[in-house]
């Protein structure tokens, strides 16, 4: 049997579940895996520390039929020191 990360993490009863509904759904188990565990995320908050700051974060599905919201200057300026504070701890 060819090794497979769910095999960590799922017993053998769900990862056939898993497979089963892939099969009726007509996708691959990684595309229903990856967009159910989109969908949990998009639903959910996440707040981290970084620097002394807290940053909420909030995933959000990419919809390409809306369109393009454009960021604010001081959301930019936000998301900036940020992203420079995340790479600073990161090192």
């Amino acid at each position: 049997m060819k090794f497979s990360a769910l095999q960590l993490i799922l017993s053998r009863h769900k990862q056939e579940d898993i497979k089963a509904l892939a099969k009726r759904e007509g996708v691959s188990v990684i595309t229903l895996i990856r967009n159910a565990i989109e969908e949990y995320l998009s639903s959910r908050t996440v707040h981290m520390r970084l620097g002394g700051k807290t940053v909420i974060l909030r995933l959000k599905k990419a919809n390409p039929d809306e369109p393009e919201v454009s960021w604010t200057a001081d959301e930019q300026k936000y998301a900036d020191e940020a992203m420079k504070i995340f790479l600073e701890e990161d090192r």
